[in-house]
């Protein structure tokens, strides 16, 4: 179910933009759909067919259990895992602890969770420099039991906590159903003027919104002059730093970050 609300998430702001201007984005936008999500869902199915199958392969094997015995022989197969005082009991304990590190891409799995990302969003390549934030392990491999927090387009928005005026959001928030969100430490230095219809400006410190414990600057991949623009189904889209000519560049990177022709 998690994966098909993700589906919607990434599929619904595409649809609206090719109603809104059918010519310009019924090409790649609505194409992107299966670029980014059909690598998902694909390791989705790999991963729950595995958990289903390590059930019956590994954990009832670890506790002696199987289809072809009787109740009373299954319950006295798995006494000896609760009761210190049976045979067979550490043996037991030691097979169930292997059979879990097992069922852990099941049931410790944040890096799996919250940690998937978009390849083919990543525009710039920033993850191939930091294995995606470290969400991908030095052999190529992904981290399903960690999550790493990270801003490499292409990834989640790392959640934080933020506050304004007595009011605490989460920074995800913050993000508009149909419009980009471009989040800036500073509104002193040209960022609030590439808001548009489109993109939604949010100041995250410089008397904009409190990053309430610090988080969102350890985790914004960018420092206090920099941004970080989020698509509306919460997916970085860019960040950068400020520099004088970004303006005149801002129109290539919204773009690239959309699909379409050109590149900042």
């Amino acid at each position: 179910m998690n994966t098909g609300v993700q589906d919607v998430y990434n599929l619904v702001w595409k649809l609206v933009r090719a109603l809104q201007d059918p010519q310009k984005y019924e090409g790649a936008l609505l194409d992107s759909y299966d670029w980014e999500r059909r690598p998902i869902g694909r390791s989705v199915a790999q991963s729950s067919l595995h958990n289903l199958r390590s059930h019956a392969l590994d954990m009832d094997t670890a506790l002696g259990m199987s289809a072809e015995k009787s109740p009373e022989e299954n319950a006295a197969a798995v006494a000896p895992f609760f009761d210190r005082e049976l045979p067979g009991h550490a043996e037991k304990r030691e097979a169930v602890c292997r059979a879990q590190k097992t069922l852990d891409t099941e049931f410790k799995a944040p890096g799996t969770e919250v940690g998937w990302f978009y390849p083919s969003a990543d525009f710039w390549g920033e993850g191939r420099e930091s294995a995606h934030g470290g969400q991908l392990k030095p052999h190529g491999t992904f981290d399903t039991e960690f999550y790493h927090a990270s801003t490499v387009p292409g990834h989640n928005l790392p959640h934080a906590w933020v506050e304004k005026e007595g009011t605490r959001r989460a920074l995800r928030d913050l993000v508009p159903l149909s419009a980009f969100l471009l989040l800036v430490g500073r509104k002193d230095i040209g960022w609030t003027a590439l808001a548009r219809e489109e993109v939604r400006v949010e100041v995250v410190g410089d008397g904009g919104w409190v990053d309430v414990d610090g988080s969102w600057g350890r985790q914004r991949g960018v420092t206090e002059q920099g941004a970080v623009l989020v698509r509306p189904d919460g997916i970085v889209a860019w960040r950068g730093e400020w520099d004088s000519e970004l303006a005149q560049r801002w129109p290539e990177v919204l773009d690239r970050v959309l699909y379409l022709q050109g590149a900042a």
